[in-house]
């Protein structure tokens, strides 16, 4: 039979499983709460972009990339072909109305010229002798008209005295109509001579018409090389700073090349273009803010250009009211087009996180940690992004790029 186990005993052994029990416990949590520490991730405050969870309206755009230009440019060209004589400025030198810039060699152009009058002389010179002989042969027709008249009028008395004498039996019938035939032939003949001579005077008057224009032609010739001569003289038509002009003296230039670019850098515009995705929003009027590092400034679409170039549309933006003075010319910046205001919405700041409309992943903050949590995100600016589900007002979040953290469910901050 067994003996009971003794009291005093089964007590000790009690307390004994309840203290390893309790280390176990101890001894599990601590290393769990170990390794939690030491693979969640932890990140210092300083190196984080956090944004409170706001509420109120916001405008929505569309970014893309723009250059600053002139908001006036004067491109001065070659009006003939020629060589490069004088230079009379440099590039950055501001200039007024007709200032001289450049001389191009204008030989070859007054050579062509004097050969243009030349040719206009020897016209004059047909053209006069043309107009004496046609009043020489006007005279001699005038007085063949004369004869031809005398000569039908004697014709029709001879008719008419022979038709009398017949009357009394003085000649005979053949007679009669031989007198009539002589006549009526003449009168004919008068008639065609007449005829020809107002043909002729037509003629006449038609070729004189043609050197007269042929002359005319000569004197468009001339006034043309005449203005093209006084052009040799580069001049700017308008006031500026000159931006680039060609330099090389003795160089060749060619008709329509590109000699001097003047422009009014007193004020800017940007010059831009979008996905012709974005067509439909896209028009005069439109509101933008163009962006360089810490500089803003406000504008409107003033021009857009209606054709596709490599799926883009491209378009210009004028400042508003202090215009675009504050960048620089050709300088690259930033273009946000405001396609729409949302009225009383939930917004975060805008982040490198953000890449449009959709879900993301984001730390939202309480304390020292930041849990992750799914948010949908609506339209931007470069300043805010709408939320449109999984925040709620005051709430703080993590606008940082996180995305390498992002399979861990919580970080600790380090403030």
């Amino acid at each position: 039979m067994d003996r009971p186990i003794d009291p005093v005993y089964l007590k000790k052994r009690r307390k004994r499983l309840i203290r390893v029990i309790a280390i176990a416990v101890i001894v599990i949590v601590g290393l769990t709460l170990f390794f939690m520490n030491w693979l969640t991730p932890s990140l210092n405050a300083r190196d984080l972009v956090f944004s409170e969870v706001t509420q109120g309206d916001l405008e929505t755009t569309i970014i893309t990339n723009g250059t600053v230009i002139p908001i006036y440019e004067e491109v001065i060209t070659s009006p003939i072909n020629s060589r490069l004589t004088s230079v009379f400025h440099s590039s950055g030198d501001q200039i007024d109305v007709d200032a001289a810039l450049l001389q191009l060699d204008t030989e070859y152009e007054e050579n062509e010229l004097q050969r243009l009058k030349d040719e206009k002389e020897l016209k004059l010179t047909k053209l006069n002798r043309y107009k004496i002989e046609t009043e020489e042969n006007e005279l001699a027709y005038g007085t063949d008209l004369k004869i031809k008249r005398l000569e039908t009028a004697g014709l029709k008395a001879d008719y008419l005295n022979e038709k009398n004498i017949a009357r009394i039996g003085g000649t005979s019938q053949e007679s009669v109509e031989k007198a009539r035939t002589n006549y009526e032939v003449s009168e004919l003949k008068l008639e065609q001579f007449n005829h020809q001579r107002e043909s002729r005077k037509r003629i006449e008057a038609s070729q004189i018409r043609e050197y007269e224009l042929d002359i005319k032609l000569s004197d468009a010739s001339i006034a043309a090389k005449e203005q093209e001569i006084n052009k040799a003289t580069i001049k700017a038509a308008n006031k500026g700073t000159i931006t680039w002009l060609e330099n090389h003296i003795g160089s060749s230039i060619s008709k329509g090349q590109q000699l001097v670019r003047i422009s009014d850098l007193s004020d800017f515009k940007v010059e831009s273009s979008v996905a012709d995705a974005n067509s439909t929003v896209l028009r005069p009027g439109v509101k933008a803010i163009v962006r360089y590092d810490q500089q803003k400034a406000s504008g409107t679409v003033e021009k857009v250009i209606p054709s596709v170039d490599n799926a883009s549309i491209k378009f210009s933006i004028v400042g508003d009211s202090l215009g675009f003075t504050a960048f620089r010319l050709n300088q690259k910046v930033e273009v946000h087009l405001i396609t729409s205001t949302r009225k009383d919405v939930l917004m975060v700041k805008n982040g490198r996180f953000y890449n449009g409309p959709g879900r993301y992943s984001l730390y939202v903050v309480k304390g020292s940690t930041g849990s992750l949590r799914t948010v949908e995100l609506g339209g931007a600016n470069f300043e805010k992004i709408e939320v449109i589900s999984g925040l709620v007002k005051g709430e703080e979040v993590i606008v940082s790029d996180l995305k390498k953290y992002q399979n861990s469910k919580i970080i600790k901050i380090n403030r």
